[in-house]
């Protein structure tokens, strides 16, 4: 296929992040693609592929919707993404989350960071919270300095107020750390916050209400209508929870 790809031109390349442990969207979409640079290739847009079930491929590197979501939201404006593709059709009909099709979730999320415009956000989480809370470049610890308005230095090294960023592994000599930050501000209890703009929500931030039909804050800040920021952590002074 590589030398397919660097002899002919293409106009669209789906990538499988589902297929090898160094090739999995659950550990991230790393995959450097400079190699086309020098290529017939050099143009072609690329599509992120996901296995539309956990059954449509190995289960380790299947990821749910709202993990999907984050990938959307680090890669939706760069000059390269084409959009996502999944395998295969029946897998994906068969996989239903609050009544939608794995595929139909991930075109939700397309068509809403799309219609907004701040929808290339800045702020995108890792399709597996647990391993990278947040993953812009990033914003602090010892080549970045301390983190502003009482937030927390995570151990990946981002300002946040979750408790992805406050608690284990939170960095106390750049940010505050442990569940109660000490410099919330009075919008801490969503009151007197804007709509978000971007997708992003939380202390200090945006409250999801009135963010179109994407109106519950998940425990990560960004919102959503899915289980996973309705549900589980869902912060109800910033949205709507189930």
């Amino acid at each position: 296929m590589a030398s397919m790809i660097s002899a002919a031109a293409f106009d669209m390349i789906f990538i499988q992040f589902y297929n090898t442990p160094h090739c999995s969207a659950a550990s991230w979409a790393k995959a450097n693609t400079s190699w086309l640079s020098d290529t017939p290739s050099k143009g072609a847009t690329i599509y992120i592929t996901l296995p539309g079930s956990p059954e449509a491929a190995n289960q380790e590197n299947y990821i749910s919707p709202y993990q999907a979501s984050n990938l959307i939201n680090s890669f939706y404006c760069r000059s390269k993404f084409g959009g996502m593709a999944v395998w295969e059709a029946t897998y994906s009909e068969n996989n239903r989350q609050r009544g939608y099709t794995y595929h139909a979730s991930l075109k939700k999320h397309l068509v809403a960071i799309g219609n907004y415009p701040g929808g290339c956000k800045t702020r995108a989480v890792d399709p597996s919270p647990s391993a990278t809370p947040v993953g812009e470049a990033p914003n602090c610890g010892p080549s970045k300095g301390v983190c502003s308005g009482g937030e927390c230095c995570s151990q990946y090294n981002y300002c946040g107020l979750t408790e992805a960023h406050c608690g284990s592994g939170c960095q106390e000599l750049f940010g505050h750390c442990g569940t109660q930050p000490a410099a919330i501000s009075p919008s801490a209890n969503g009151q007197g916050l804007p709509i978000s703009s971007d997708g992003s929500c939380g202390a200090g931030r945006a409250t999801c209400r009135g963010y179109g039909e994407h109106q519950c804050c998940s425990q990560y800040g960004y919102c959503g209508s899915m289980t996973e920021y309705c549900g589980q952590g869902c912060q109800a002074a910033f949205g709507i929870c189930e």
